[in-house]
């Protein structure tokens, strides 16, 4: 009898430090994606022009080129796609001698692999995060500052993840600078909070198909090795999944796929959206 109870207390124990643990994780992944959301994310491509054009022909609005300024000192410039919460970047090399100077300046940068990935295999993401509340010892992954004349004079260092410069099968992650870019519930609070003389702006967040909210990412990854603390990170925040897969693509889902069409542009593209 006493044997029986005393197996029975242990049980029941252990059922209680397992659920404890499990409550623990639970309260640890909730305080990461109240501190860490998505701000954007880019692919490196060779041919910009020709996904700005599948782009267009899909119903995405794409910030004219004359509106937006090189990367000054890095050698790449973006093409850019705005939604409510969050933008997609397409990022690519337009000044090769500047690019090479950047990267012997900045030894501790991804891009030259990123920039190349058609060749070595690497992942072609990135995955930009911002934090609520900015404390670079608060962020939970190791990083390198990084700074370029491009940035705000006063705007402290983007924080690249170290793991990105050594683990290219997965993608790059950094952190940038806080309260850089504002998101928005809807169209309407988008009107009511940029001011009238940049009512431009507000026509880049119109799609003629209806995109207005990133509402889950799915980035498929051909990982070669043990899977980074950083990955952890991502895997632990809010409509976002790192997953093992033979190709490598991301997914990324509007307005929780509402209208449910699917726009594939694999093979020429590594990207899925579903509206």
């Amino acid at each position: 009898m006493s044997s029986c109870g005393q197996k029975e207390k242990v049980s029941k124990e252990s059922i209680s430090q397992a659920e404890n643990t499990i409550d623990s994780m639970s309260d640890s992944r909730q305080a990461l994606s109240e501190n860490l959301k998505i701000d954007h994310f880019n692919l490196w491509t060779n041919t910009p022009e020709l996904l700005k054009q599948k782009l267009v022909e899909a119903g995405f609005t794409v910030v004219p080129d004359s509106l937006i300024q090189p990367h000054q000192g890095q050698g790449t410039r973006g093409k850019y796609i705005n939604f409510l919460n969050m933008y997609f970047e397409i990022i690519y090399i337009n000044n090769e001698e500047e690019f090479k100077s950047n990267q012997i300046a900045n030894p501790l940068l991804d891009f030259e692999t990123r920039g190349n990935y058609l060749e070595n295999g690497a992942s072609p993401f990135s995955i930009a995060l911002r934090m609520k509340e900015y404390v670079v010892e608060k962020i939970p992954f190791e990083t390198v500052a990084y700074h370029q004349s491009w940035m705000d004079e006063e705007a402290i260092s983007i924080r690249a993840a170290k793991s990105s410069k050594t683990k290219f099968s997965e993608p790059s992650v950094f952190i940038i600078n806080p309260g850089n870019n504002e998101e928005f519930e809807s169209i309407e609070e988008l009107v009511a909070k940029i001011p009238e003389q940049y009512a431009i702006w507000r026509e880049f967040f119109k799609h003629k198909n209806g995109a207005k909210k990133v509402t889950n990412i799915q980035l498929h990854i051909q990982r070669t090795h043990e899977i980074s603390n950083t990955i952890q990170v991502l895997n632990s925040l809010e409509d976002i999944q790192i997953l093992d897969d033979t190709s490598q693509y991301i997914e990324i889902d509007f307005d929780n796929k509402e209208q449910d069409i699917t726009l594939d542009f694999r093979p020429d593209f590594p990207v899925i959206f579903r509206l």
